[in-house]
């Protein structure tokens, strides 16, 4: 039986089989084909341009059923076949897309590269750039086109790229990002209380790991370039043998330099990294407290204290606020303070969209709590001790300088060199944009991903130097009450003159009341002018101005009475010069009268002095 695929007619529907019977069946024992020629014979056994597709069809026909099936027909795909090759061609579609997409995006990287390029080197030659050249820009739109650059090509939020570009120069800020794009090396600590650098390194070689020492400045790290095992599965390091830790947080630990049999903290210490390298350096002598605030991370803390051999650690989990309550006063104290950690960013590259300037000054509020606190539980008396250590792994001010300068003046303590232990890192800024600091600022050490191959840190070490506490002086903020300038001149010495006379006078018999009234009253002359309100005299022989409402003086307000003689002309300018002199404090002060003057006298020349002024500056 033969099956064979007959094609329906209309509508398109699955392929029907039709069994027909053989015209001649094969025999029991079949007669060998004989083999068909080689190359061009094999086309000239087809006749009259007959192909051969065509003389397999007449072979395979069937003249009983009376319907012809061609080989087209046969070899047509199934429904399953063409979604098969549709979505496979979808998919070609697709991995073309992306390629141009993957081709365009680097076209446009490299572009935007060479136009930041182009940008910088235009501000390092500024002044021999012509307009041409500058393109009618101001230098710092120059670095706003660099920013927004920047911004666009290594994926930062564009505060955060002006904030980090304002940190370098030009130059050092594109050295600065494209560092953070590249991984750290993998670097270990050499555990020196159960084994020596050298040795552990010649076990890890033969272990299939390429290692080299991390620098000069350390004699416990490695540096692992390449490894045929896992770093964290040897039976080195399950042994206690070393940590995995990052080179830039050696520092913090080679700063403390903690000694043996001291009192010494670490108050942020999971995993333990730190903690460890401080246990080794006591080596194994007096007491180390280990403290995180999250109970879950110190299990990994007591578990890394165990498997390298500490036997020297205390483990607690408290607030590092309520550490001073609980903790005796201490020789040492590290702080690797909780951090925004925009120095990693090579190792949480979310941190480029995440952060803003807003969080650095939000996370220096909590910093200058615990430093505060870190302070208050060293002992500024240990013969050994008195030090703090402040670590951060960010690289903003906000997080590092900031907090130095706060602590320097709310507690007893300064910055002390570090040379002696450390011996890398840049110092720290003393001025920053508007921001200017100590100088003893310069003592602190900064560490860069471009310049030193490590994450971004900041250490600074403190000394205390008094358990006082300074007290915070309250400012007068309230404003001072106006001052009016002339007025001590006159009033105050002759308000006590007058004020002893009158209670004189008041006490006297008539007959010496009487005369002292009629001797002021001889003492007194005046002298009326055109407009009558300015009166000119003389009081106690010298002269001096009044200006009164009422017309000439009168006798009633114990004034020089009226004259009968018609006052003198004065011209203008007189009269204004006048004026003006009367106002100066010397005139007032000439204006006292050598004898006390009547209580209501001095009180009506008060009255009007004010009025004196404002004539003078017309």
């Amino acid at each position: 039986m033969v099956r064979k695929a007959v094609k329906s007619k209309g509508k398109k529907k699955a392929p029907v089989h039709i069994e027909v019977e053989d015209a001649d069946p094969e025999p029991d024992n079949p007669v060998p084909e004989p083999e068909l020629p080689k190359g061009g014979e094999a086309m000239q056994m087809f006749s009259d341009g007959e192909s051969a597709s065509e003389a397999g069809e007449g072979a395979g026909s069937d003249e009983e059923s009376g319907e012809s099936v061609s080989e087209a027909d046969m070899e047509e795909p199934s429904a399953d076949e063409e979604e098969a090759y549709s979505g496979s061609e979808e998919d070609n579609d697709e991995e073309t897309v992306n390629k141009h997409k993957e081709q365009a995006e680097v076209t446009s990287l490299d572009s935007l590269k060479q136009k930041i390029e182009d940008d910088i080197s235009l501000l390092n030659n500024w002044r021999q750039a012509d307009a041409v050249m500058r393109q009618g820009r101001s230098r710092e739109e120059v670095n706003e086109s660099i920013i927004d650059g920047l911004s666009a090509m290594y994926g930062y939020s564009r505060e955060l790229a002006e904030y980090f570009y304002r940190m370098f120069s030009p130059e050092e800020a594109v050295q600065f990002f494209e560092a953070n794009e590249k991984p750290r090396p993998v670097t270990i600590r050499t555990n020196t209380i159960k084994t020596r650098r050298r040795l552990l390194a010649q076990s890890l070689v033969t272990r299939g790991m390429a290692v080299d020492p991390v620098g000069e400045w350390t004699k416990i790290g490695l540096k692992i370039y390449d490894s045929q095992v896992p770093v964290g599965a040897t039976p080195e390091y399950l042994s206690g043998r070393y940590m995995i830790q990052s080179a830039s947080s050696f520092v913090p630990v080679m700063a403390l330099a903690a000694q043996p049999n001291e009192l010494v903290l670490d108050m942020a210490a999971a995993p333990g990294g730190k903690t460890t390298h401080i246990g080794q350096a006591m080596q194994n002598t007096g007491v180390l407290f280990a403290n995180d605030l999250k109970k879950e991370r110190c299990k990994s803390l007591a578990a890394n204290c165990q498997r390298l051999g500490l036997t020297n650690t205390v483990i607690t989990c408290y607030d590092g606020l309520e550490l001073p309550k609980v903790i005796p006063r201490l020789d040492r104290c590290l702080l690797d303070a909780p951090c925004t950690g925009s120095g990693i960013i090579a190792r949480d590259p979310s941190i480029k969209a995440k952060r803003t300037v807003a969080d650095f000054r939000d996370q220096s509020q909590l910093q200058k709590k615990l430093l505060c606190a870190a302070v208050d539980m060293v002992n500024a008396k240990s013969k050994t001790g008195g030090i703090i250590v402040y670590s951060t792994c960010s690289s903003a001010v906000e997080e590092n300088e900031d907090v130095i300068h706060y602590i320097l003046k709310a507690r007893n303590v300064k910055i002390i060199p570090m040379d002696e232990f450390v011996n890398i890192g840049r110092p720290g800024f003393k001025s920053f944009r508007q921001r200017r600091y100590h100088p003893s600022m310069a003592n602190t050490r900064r560490f860069y991903p471009h310049a030193h191959n490590m994450d971004g840190f900041f250490v600074c070490k403190l000394q205390k130097f008094s358990n006082d506490i300074p007290q915070k002086i309250n400012r007068d903020r309230r404003q001072a009450n106006e001052v009016v300038w002339g007025e001590e001149h006159w009033v105050d010495e002759n308000l006590e003159l007058v004020h002893g006379e009158s209670e004189e006078e008041d006490g006297a018999p008539p007959e010496k009341r009487a005369k002292m009234e009629s001797t002021a009253n001889g003492s007194t002359t005046s002298q009326t002018k055109p407009k009558g309100n300015q009166v000119e005299g003389t009081a106690g022989g010298k002269k001096g101005k009044s200006k009164t409402k009422g017309g000439p003086l009168s006798p009633e307000n114990g004034q020089a009475p009226e004259t009968s003689e018609k006052p003198a002309a004065v011209d203008k300018k007189k009269s204004k010069k006048a004026v003006a002199e009367s106002a100066k404090p010397e005139a007032l002060a000439s204006a006292a009268p050598s004898k006390p003057m009547k209580k209501s006298v001095l009180a009506e020349v008060k009255s009007k002095k004010g009025a004196v002024k404002k004539k003078a500056k017309k």
